[in-house]
């Protein structure tokens, strides 16, 4: 028994020295970074905005070639409301039917001018700054007739908002702010604060109440589709309005 003990120790402490070897070799990079979305209806501000993690993953590189890098994102879309059952929601994605699912990743890297490689790797968690976003890196945006039914999607160009929503309604502006991203494992555990990070925006199924629902993602999917021109390739429904859960 004595022996039995001696070898499920040392297994123990083996498999130990592999994850720390693991995680040193192939570290995971993180950064924060809260989106905002300002539109002026009826001469009143109305402003959301959403905290969004991407986590940079180094992956090794054995018998079958993956990327140096694997990204990960976690946080929902910025949900406007505009009041009078008019709403406006900044998607994670980008382009005129919401096809560059990839955008939430690299907000921050072109800002910054950043790559995935070690050399900028390390820089990722003490960026800070504040920026506007041009007309030409805005996410997707769109807006529910009914947020119950997702057939009533449609995408609205940063200029049409008073087209779609009427007189006295303009899309003012989108932003970026970088934000604490903690220190693992307590920005994974949401506790302590201090050494948390900000947390992650969560909760916007409890307004778009059919996310989750697969055949409902996918009619949401192909309405982007229709209503912002077509085209962008195959359909990934559940990407557009919240990640990471």
């Amino acid at each position: 028994m004595r022996t039995l003990g001696i070898i499920a120790l040392c297994v123990v402490l083996l498999i130990g020295v592999a994850v720390v070897w693991y995680m040193l070799a192939y570290p995971t990079y993180s950064y924060r970074y809260r989106m905002t979305v300002e539109v002026m209806a009826d001469g009143v501000l109305h402003s959301a905005s959403s905290v969004i993690e991407v986590r940079l993953q180094k992956q090794p590189q054995f018998l079958v070639p993956v990327p140096p890098v694997y990204p990960a994102v976690s946080g929902e879309a910025v949900f406007v409301d505009l009041g009078d059952g008019r709403n406006a929601i900044a998607l994670l994605a980008s382009g005129p039917n919401a096809s560059n699912v990839d955008y939430p990743i690299y907000v921050v890297p072109t800002h910054f001018r950043l790559s995935f490689e070690d050399r900028d790797l390390v820089k990722y968690a003490g960026l800070q700054g504040q920026w506007d976003l041009p007309e030409q890196a805005l996410p997707t945006l769109v807006t529910f007739a009914d947020l119950n039914d997702p057939k009533t999607a449609r995408v609205v160009g940063s200029a049409e908002f008073e087209q779609v929503f009427g007189p006295g309604v303009r899309f003012k502006r989108a932003f970026v702010e970088m934000v604490p991203a903690g220190t693992w494992p307590f920005n994974m555990l949401g506790w302590p604060r201090d050494w948390a990070g900000e947390p992650v925006t969560r909760g916007i199924e409890k307004r778009v109440t059919w996310i989750g629902n697969y055949e409902a993602e996918t009619t949401f999917e192909r309405r982007l589709r229709e209503t912002g021109g077509g085209g962008g390739g195959v359909l990934m429904p559940g990407r557009n309005l919240r990640r990471g859960v």
